[in-house]
């Protein structure tokens, strides 16, 4: 029996197989059906060394073939950086600061 306690969020749990059907790394940014800690998480796998290109160290390569740069991952990471930026937090969240 598993404990709950050391389970990880449905967001962040990725495998190689969910990258199949992505064909560049806007697409993941673009996603709405996904939230943005699952967008994250998809961008961090592809960009993990697991993919990595053997011999290319600037390439990663998904399960379904697709190859991307590193600098295009990164850059994806940092559109969601921004799309984070943007939205405000909820009317009910704690001040993080008094």
């Amino acid at each position: 029996m598993s404990n709950p306690a050391f389970m990880l969020d449905d967001d962040l749990d990725v495998r190689r197989a969910d990258l199949v059907g992505y064909y560049h790394p806007r697409e993941i940014v673009a996603d709405a059906s996904l939230t943005l800690s699952r967008r994250r998480a998809l961008l961090a796998y592809w960009l993990s060394d697991v993919n990595a290109v053997r011999g290319a160290p600037g390439l990663r390569r998904s399960k379904a073939g697709v190859t991307v740069s590193v600098d295009q991952l990164q850059a994806a990471l940092c559109q969601l950086d921004q799309m984070s930026d943007s939205v405000p937090p909820p009317e009910n969240a704690p001040a993080l600061f008094a």
